[in-house]
């Protein structure tokens, strides 16, 4: 069996009661048997520590195939929710409609414009329409 060296980072996390808590995380490891050795220098002291651990190939999925009923009741219960029996479904529409969290808002919003602001393309237009029946009138001779 070869042998692959890994370096991995520790981290040291000081807890307020001061206990050290030592976390390695290793990633996602493949289905096996592992072996470690860890080593440090403390004050001039070598300490090394030797193990092994193995990572099973197991999906929790595979495992639990029905829903946790308690589970899901508790969790919507905390968040303010409603949980429906599969006898209840007709009951999940009227629910939704009453509640208050889905009601529409509506924004309305209303802003003046001022007609100065139209004015040139206003005077264009009239000059235009004046230019229109001033050749109409001398041209075609209504």
């Amino acid at each position: 069996m070869p042998s692959i060296a890994v370096t991995r980072s520790l981290y040291l996390k000081n807890t307020h009661d001061g206990r050290i808590d030592y976390l390695l995380n290793l990633g996602e490891l493949k289905p096996g048997s592992y072996q470690f050795s860890v080593s440090t220098n403390y004050d001039g002291q070598n300490f090394v520590k030797k193990g092994n651990f193995v990572v099973k190939d197991y999906l929790i999925e595979k495992n639990t195939t029905i829903a946790d009923h308690d589970l899901l009741y508790n969790l919507s219960k905390k968040n303010n929710g409603s949980l429906f029996q599969l006898n209840e479904i007709n009951n999940i529409e009227n629910k939704i409609l009453s509640s208050d969290f889905f009601k529409p808002i509506i924004h309305y919003e209303n802003e003046r414009v001022s007609l100065i602001g139209f004015i040139i393309p206003l005077i264009l237009i009239f000059i235009f329409l004046f230019l229109e029946w001033f050749f109409r009138k001398k041209f075609i001779g209504y």
